[in-house]
């Protein structure tokens, strides 16, 4: 063992998770294969996958502190919270929605009001070329790229303003994975009193967590489609037909959300597990395997 003060970097939280995760693949792709398929369950089986990604995100937590517990146990925690996991996940795409709202709105009048500022100035000349001459087409190119510029200054303002709500939200399922019966506001509470100091820091990992984990998913999810399709078309001889190519991309995506799953899990817990090292002293160690 080997006691960490230190681990809260974007390198070393990424690289943990990882570790984690593949020193037993197969254990959590299989619970994580579990919770997927209780999607297919309309409402009671979306309540189940939202407590089944609780459990992954417990039994990171335990393995992080190199721990075991009986079935019976980890089942007994995780049901005292089943609803609440659901509320959380929840809560999460509400605020995403309300968030990207606001910020969408308020980013746009900004920049629209700026931009059409600068615009007015800047083109002072050309105007007065367009009443002489009709060069309306210069015009319309400073438009158009003014405009381009408006929309990516509104994607990433709001990219931005969902991640820093998210990263205050980030660890909420673990209180529910380790406490029994543990408060809904009490999780909430206690996710944004730890993520207080670290938003920023938290946020560049999910970013560098995503840009991991959701492209070598993807590869994955395409080489299985393609591998499919091809070996459909050497049995039927034939192209494969557009339903299936539906089919294989809501496998791709199902691929994907399967793999990368667990991956999340593990950076929450790790993440979770150092910031109340850092600010309750709970004895963070890690295994050096």
């Amino acid at each position: 063992m080997a006691r960490s003060r230190s681990l809260l970097t974007i390198g070393n939280t990424i690289t943990a998770a990882l570790r984690l995760y593949l020193q037993q693949p197969r254990r959590y792709l299989g619970q994580s294969l579990v919770a997927h398929l209780w999607l297919l369950v309309p409402i009671y089986g979306w309540l189940k996958f939202a407590a089944l990604s609780g459990r992954i995100a417990r039994l990171f937590w335990l393995q992080i502190g190199d721990r075991t517990e009986p079935k019976a146990e980890c089942d007994r925690i995780i049901n005292s919270n089943f609803i609440q996991f659901w509320l959380i996940h929840l809560t999460v795409y509400l605020l995403f929605i309300v968030t990207t709202a606001i910020v969408y709105i308020g980013i746009s009048v900004v920049l629209g009001l700026i931009l059409a500022v600068i615009w007015v100035i800047a083109n002072v000349q050309i105007l007065e070329s367009v009443l002489d001459s009709g060069l309306d087409s210069e015009l319309l190119s400073v438009g158009d790229t003014l405009t381009v510029i408006l929309g990516f200054g509104v994607i990433v303002a709001v990219a931005l303003c969902d991640t820093l709500i998210y990263a205050r939200l980030f660890l909420g399922e673990l209180p529910l994975a380790v406490t029994p019966q543990a408060p809904l506001g009490q999780a909430l509470r206690q996710s944004w009193r730890l993520t207080s100091r670290y938003t920023f820091k938290i946020a560049a990992i999910i970013w560098m967590a995503w840009f991991l984990a959701v492209p070598l998913a993807l590869v994955l999810g395409f080489v299985l489609t393609f591998a499919i399709a091809f070996g459909l078309a050497l049995v039927t001889e034939q192209e494969a037909p557009g339903a299936f190519v539906v089919l294989m991309i809501l496998l791709t995506t199902a691929v994907q959300s399967l793999v990368t799953l667990p991956f999340w899990q593990a950076v929450k817990a790790v993440t979770y597990y150092d910031l109340r090292d850092r600010t309750e002293g709970i004895g963070l160690t890690l295994q050096e395997r």
